[in-house]
């Protein structure tokens, strides 16, 4: 039985785009892996901490494959109803 309400299956990312050109921004999606996936059955402080570390770690990757500030916000945040105040 899942300990957790926050079953994982994407990251979503995303940049406002460099001032200096106008355009949009990056978006990407990345697959949630299978450790992270069935991760939901660990007690709830370690499930946080493994999507905080996971969500830090893509976060830092595709800020440097873009050179711009990255977004992130996982399926379930975004699926909140006050999600669009909250995604980082």
């Amino acid at each position: 039985m899942s300990t957790n309400s926050q079953v994982v299956t994407s990251l979503y990312l995303w940049s406002d785009g460099h001032s200096s050109v106008y355009g949009p921004g990056e978006s990407a999606e990345v697959s949630a892996p299978g450790w992270l996936f069935n991760s939901e059955d660990t007690d709830p402080d370690t499930h946080r901490e493994l999507l905080a570390n996971f969500k830090d770690k893509i976060i830092e990757a595709f800020a440097l494959i873009w050179g711009e500030k990255t977004h992130a916000a996982y399926d379930f945040e975004l699926a909140a109803p006050n999600a669009c105040g909250e995604a980082e």
